[in-house]
């Protein structure tokens, strides 16, 4: 098959198909959140859940999607007590799952000012006992 120059070709082209900001770094693709659950410790024992794209430019992006995600999965899987996810949940996004009844595990957001404090052994913390602001 040869093609001519000015030739039309038509070809699948996704529309949800669009640059995404993924691990600090811009990639080309749909976005799709996935979650899934274990039984136990046991490695092939994992169920999915749910999984949900995210369209591009979608208001509160990726987190908006997984709070509605994991707000409609607590709803119908009794005893589901939270959630681990990735950095893309902040305060807000917690706070909504916590007033629902969840936790929510996630790392620190990239763009959070950290507190640094100073760890200390156990027992040797500079508090006495009964005193809230120490010795």
């Amino acid at each position: 098959m040869y093609l001519t120059t000015g030739e039309i070709r038509y070809h699948r082209v996704d529309p949800a198909s669009v640059p995404q900001q993924e691990g600090g770094g811009e990639v080309y693709g749909p976005k799709y959140i996935f979650f899934s659950a274990r039984k136990d410790e046991t490695y092939l024992s994992r169920v999915f859940l749910d999984s949900r794209c995210v369209p591009h430019l979608q208001a509160g992006g990726e987190a908006a999607v997984a709070v509605e995600e994991v707000l409609d999965i607590m709803g119908s899987a009794p005893g589901c007590m939270g959630v681990l996810h990735d950095g893309a949940l902040r305060g807000m996004h917690r706070d909504t799952i916590a007033r629902y009844g969840g936790l929510v595990i996630n790392k620190q957001h990239k763009g959070t000012n950290r507190n640094i404090t100073t760890p200390y052994a156990l027992g040797a913390a500079p508090m006495s006992c009964g005193s809230r602001t120490g010795a």
